[in-house]
């Protein structure tokens, strides 16, 4: 799927519910894509930032996208938002 050819249907910080969405998905037969930024693998702030932080909670830093062709956004949004 190409970028400029897909819309998110979601932006999370959650690995559960990043799961949880690629899963429901699957179920569905609706293809989709997925990205996940972590900050602490680039440089400049982000980086400075999480070293002069160690007190937060690694598992809600990364950043999780979920894509889905045009076609496919309403009913993929209906059924992530049951």
């Amino acid at each position: 799927m190409f970028p400029w050819n897909r819309k998110e249907v979601f932006l999370g910080v959650s690995a559960q519910d990043f799961s949880k969405t690629q899963n429901i998905l699957a179920e569905n037969g609706i293809r989709y894509d997925t990205r996940v930024v972590d900050p602490s693998h680039t440089r400049g702030i982000f980086t400075q930032a999480r070293s002069a932080a160690p007190f937060l909670n690694q598992d809600y830093v990364r950043q999780y996208y979920v894509y889905v062709a045009p076609g496919d956004y309403e009913q993929a949004k209906y059924l992530l938002s049951r």
